[in-house]
């Protein structure tokens, strides 16, 4: 038998703002395997919390979180009990086999409200309710440019929006601005929500409707990793009923059981769905002011670092081989446009807080039964693929026919993820 040896037991409990936390944290390790074993329970208000964790050596420096990847058990995920324990294994042999200390190790166990979740989230598409999260970069297994986050999970970041106000619209003198649509106003935000770091690939796409694949570049040997496109509003969210009543804003977030979206809440149990007009703007500018995230003037050079566009590309390419915006968010412009939730129509100058577009009604035409799509693509130069463009999206019936080929989407999900 196989002996255990229980070192210094210096599990690290923190808490988090919400009113759950993490106590009796016990860490062991066993001789031969040197597998780390940590147990701990939660305590609180709340009857479960998201719990992550950071491990540190005998000196106390902490153990680089990229280099902890063989997590296995409850860690890292939405953990349901209080006062019982719970239980998750390191196998740090695997992880760390040389430079492992032999002395005690620390455990910090961090559970954070369904409200405040990590900065991170990832849902794999193999497998059913398989999703994790992570506090940083750093954590995310693999760095977020792994390839896994591009074809079999979906990778989300948080986005800071609660309480802030910013100016949503293009300047005047801005070359290819529409004058009604992108109509200079203030818009402010209540909650915070996640964004995909990428836009859904093919292969993500084929995870769950294998049938309805319409995209010009199946055949290409990168189809795994390129920007689902030919994809329509109703691909995505599916159409409700004939009527516009059951349809964004009126019937909110509901979406279709068989459409994209919704096998997809039914495989991972996160309420995803495509973001609004004003939460994909805010996102793609990034808080910086100017048109591209390094401050430069508008023009096809500088669009070619951050933009698959007509200057550079005559189809489709891999997600995430453009340099990011400031805060991380690949292909933001061009590759393909992405749809939004929101109807399109002219925009007013009127300040806006949690905009969801306009509500449509049967016999209303001065509407229209458009969508905003955004970012433009690789169809498009730099009069087009710019932030405050508004596109008319497909909508079309469902499944009877593509998309246009540049038409893709990128994933949305509210701060407190979970469907139920």
């Amino acid at each position: 038998m196989k002996g255990v040896l229980f070192v210094l037991l210096a599990g690290l409990a923190t808490m988090s703002p919400a009113a759950i936390s993490v106590k009796s944290v016990s860490v062991s390790q066993d001789v031969a395997t040197r597998r780390v074993t940590v147990t701990y329970q939660l305590e609180g208000d709340e009857p479960s919390g998201i719990v992550t964790v950071r491990f540190r050596d005998a000196t106390g420096n902490l153990i680089p979180e990229a280099t902890v990847v063989t997590l296995r058990g409850e860690i890292n995920q939405r953990v349901t009990g209080l006062l019982s324990d719970h239980v998750f294994v390191w196998n740090a042999d695997a992880d760390l086999p040389t430079d492992f200390p032999a002395g005690a190790l620390q455990a910090e166990v961090t559970v954070r409200s369904l409200q405040d979740p990590p900065e991170y989230m990832a849902a794999d598409l193999r497998f059913p309710n398989h999703v994790r999260f992570y506090a940083s970069s750093n954590a995310v297994p693999g760095g977020v440019h792994d390839a896994r986050y591009k074809m079999d999970l979906i990778l989300m970041k948080r986005v800071c929006a609660n309480g802030v106000t910013w100016r949503m619209g293009t300047p005047s003198g801005e070359t290819g601005r529409s004058t009604n649509r992108e109509t200079l106003h203030y818009v402010t935000f209540t909650n915070d929500f996640y964004m995909g770091v990428y836009e859904i690939t093919q292969r993500q796409y084929r995870h769950l409707q294998k049938n309805y694949l319409y995209s010009d570049f199946l055949g290409r040997a990168d189809a795994d990793v390129l920007p689902m496109n030919a994809l329509s509003y109703d691909h995505l969210r599916g159409p409700m009923a004939a009527s516009y009543q059951c349809y964004w804003p009126n019937c909110g977030h509901n979406v279709a059981s068989d459409s994209y979206l919704g096998l997809l809440r039914s495989r991972t149990g996160v309420l995803f769905d495509l973001p609004t007009d004003a939460q994909w703007e805010y996102v793609c500018r990034a808080g910086v002011a100017t048109i591209y995230p390094d401050g430069s003037s508008q023009g096809a050079d500088n669009l070619s670092r951050f933009a698959w566009n007509s200057d550079n590309a005559t189809e489709p390419q891999p997600v995430g081989t453009r340099q990011p915006n400031a805060w991380g968010f690949h292909d933001m412009l061009g590759n393909v446009f992405e749809h939004t939730l929101d109807y399109h129509a002219d925009m007013s100058s009127v300040a806006v807080t949690d905009p969801v577009g306009p509500y449509q009604q049967d016999g209303v035409i001065s509407v229209g039964a458009n969508r905003v799509s955004r970012g433009g693509s690789y169809k498009q130069n730099y009069t087009v693929c710019r932030p405050g463009v508004r596109n008319k999206g497909s909508t079309q019936g469902r499944y009877d026919r593509a998309g246009n080929q540049d038409e893709g989407a990128r994933l949305w999900a509210p701060i407190d993820v979970f469907v139920n």
